[in-house]
């Protein structure tokens, strides 16, 4: 019998022959029967991969088997490599996740309840965890992130760090305008209100006494 290498199977159908792992699959041991499917997360784009890649930044990849990512990231967030979920959760506090008020970020909460170990059930002896948390807490969620305060962020952006003129980064928005967590277009959430007034795109202040802010913007 002819054994095989990873990226590839053997023939069920006939033993002393074998064949590469289709794109959207792939094979890290030898002399194996099947292909596995491409976790979520990844993306298998050739055949004969003997392991996934992580899904790019800028893309999410949230199915198993996938050749290409899923989706471009939506407007209003930046995807970092391996964004495995259309849903940004990055909006409140959970059990198992904290979130950043700032930054929009969610990080692992590794002393949360969610973690702790509990009894066996009988006849069985000893204590086991339902769940394990990541070894670290700065593990953050493989989601969609919420565009920085300040800024705005079209379809695909890959980073949160701002570089002028490329659109795969967050962009400033216009002076004048105040653009909240998550915005999608220059304007933010619009001109600066009435009775406040916004010398950065990313604070709007209340008028101080003894000054008069009367229109927008």
């Amino acid at each position: 019998t002819q054994s095989s290498s990873n990226g590839t199977m053997i023939l069920l159908s006939a033993a002393h022959n074998f064949t590469f792992c289709k794109p959207g699959s792939f094979q890290p041991r030898d002399n194996q029967k099947y292909c596995l499917l491409c976790p979520v997360g990844y993306i298998c784009p050739n055949f004969g991969m003997a392991s996934p890649i992580l899904c790019p930044a800028g893309f999410i990849c949230s199915k198993l088997g996938l050749q290409t990512p899923v989706a471009s990231c939506m407007a209003g967030h930046y995807c970092l490599p391996g964004t495995k979920s259309h849903l940004s959760i990055a909006n409140s506090t959970t059990e198992t996740w904290i979130l950043n008020d700032e930054s929009g970020v969610i990080t692992v909460a590794t002393t949360s309840d969610a973690w702790i170990y509990v009894a066996r059930t009988s006849p069985a002896t000893g204590r086991r965890r339902l769940r394990h948390p990541p070894n670290t807490n700065s593990t953050i969620g493989q989601m969609p992130f919420p565009c920085p305060i300040g800024h705005f962020c079209r379809d695909g952006v890959s980073s949160v760090v701002h570089k002028e003129g490329d659109f795969s980064t967050p962009q400033l928005c216009f002076d004048g305008f105040f653009c909240p967590r998550g915005s999608v277009s220059p304007e933010g959430s619009g001109p600066c209100r009435t009775g406040y007034y916004c010398n950065s795109n990313s604070i709007a202040t209340i008028c101080e006494p003894g000054f008069y802010c009367p229109g927008t913007g």
